[in-house]
């Protein structure tokens, strides 16, 4: 009488080619969150670059200059976070904290001493919204790289 096997084997390439393709997903896996905040990053850097060069447009109101934009461009930097990067504003000195939005915001100003003077206050008024109007910048060129970022990370992954 015959014996029958009670299984049946063929011999294929078609594991490595799925274990290719696992490993390949699995770089993908990597590649993506990667590359987005890579996109992320470097939009960020480019929009503070134009919010520095927009800030020091600012018209310079009176004779004299006291380094204020300056100091204040200093402080606009895109710092890691735990999902990603955020760019922000960073000023040293308690005494001049609410001078970049008083400069952001043209309708709203911000109260200082002349030259270091206490007793003489004025109000001044921003004239060029250099922050808010380039950060909204930020949403929809986003939108647009991203899917980029991510086509390409799957071209690089794949070798399409």
């Amino acid at each position: 009488m015959a014996e029958f096997s009670s299984w049946i084997s063929f011999g294929s390439n078609t594991s490595s080619k799925f274990e290719e393709a696992i490993a390949k997903l699995g770089a993908l896996h990597e590649r993506i969150p990667s590359a987005a905040k890579q996109a992320i990053h470097d939009e960020l850097d480019e929009l503070t670059k134009q919010a520095k060069a927009k800030l020091m447009s600012e018209p310079v109101h009176g004779l004299k200059q006291t380094g204020l934009r300056a100091r204040i461009a200093a402080g606009i930097e895109v710092v890691p976070t735990d999902g990603g990067h955020r760019a922000q504003v960073t000023v040293d000195d308690n005494e001049i904290l609410p001078i970049p939005w008083g400069l952001d915001v043209a309708s709203k100003g911000w109260k200082h001493p002349v030259f270091g003077r206490k007793d003489s206050l004025v109000h001044q008024q921003g004239t060029v919204p250099w922050w808010s109007e380039t950060m909204a910048q930020a949403q929809p060129d986003l939108e647009e790289k991203l899917p980029e970022k991510i086509d390409e990370a799957i071209r690089e992954t794949f070798g399409e």
